[in-house]
């Protein structure tokens, strides 16, 4: 609701005129009406005086800028469970394939916010480490695009593919900044968030080779494989 509406709203439900909200908030009657019309923008300290004056209370919310219609990694989990259950695991994919657009469409603190809680569990391992690696892979790549070129440490699990502990890289990957990157969440670090055996997503045996050598190190070390171009087709 834009702050115009909103003083109209609360003046007009509290049943009083401009002049009587002016009096009682210690302004005047055309500021109450500039402000009702949008020709002019009250600070917080006047809102709060003009809502008192209109026998309402304030609360100021502030809340990280999402994407548009965006959904956290929490709140797709019940999604991909629901469709597990139903037999669509396609469309179980189709939701993490989904949510890259979401992550990139968001504010830094809105990518942090899409992250941060821990999904409950799918019914499905596969997916529960999946949401794991994904989450890992981009708080890596923090504020910029998620393209998967990243060097992932990691924690308390060795990589897949026969990396020594510590920084895994994939062949061609470039690091990316101290400063880009988001912290991971702690919760990709749970027992129930690496799956084995390896699940290759969306890939034909045939092409597993290739997945293998393409899959960035923070899906990698929780077993799910992915080649990073798949993010971008979405």
């Amino acid at each position: 609701m834009e702050v115009a509406e909103l003083i109209r709203d609360a003046r007009q439900a509290a049943g009083l005129t401009q002049l009587e909200v002016a009096l009682k908030a210690r302004t005047a009657q055309p500021a109450v009406a500039a402000y009702e019309s949008g020709a002019r923008t009250p600070t917080i300290a006047t809102l709060e005086r003009l809502l008192r004056a209109c026998e309402h209370d304030m609360q100021v919310l502030a809340r990280p800028r999402l994407r548009r219609g965006a959904s956290s990694l929490a709140e797709l989990a019940p999604q991909v469970a629901e469709d597990l259950r139903d037999g669509r695991e396609r469309d179980a994919v189709r939701v993490l394939f989904g949510f890259a657009d979401d992550f990139r469409g968001s504010s830094r603190a809105g990518k942090i916010a899409l992250i941060r809680e821990e999904p409950p569990s799918t019914g499905d391992g596969r997916f529960d480490a999946a949401l794991a690696g994904i989450a890992e892979l981009f708080a890596a790549r923090g504020a910029n695009q998620v393209d998967g070129r990243t060097s992932v440490t990691a924690a308390n699990r060795s990589s897949p593919a026969g990396e020594e502990d510590g920084a895994s890289v994939i062949p061609g990957e470039a690091m990316s900044s101290v400063a880009d990157a988001i912290a991971a969440p702690s919760w990709v670090n749970g027992p129930t968030r690496f799956v084995e055996p390896w699940w290759f997503l969306a890939s034909r045996p045939a092409f597993h080779a290739y997945t293998l050598a393409h899959t960035p190190a923070a899906l990698a070390r929780h077993g799910v494989f992915m080649a990073r171009e798949v993010f971008d087709r979405v």
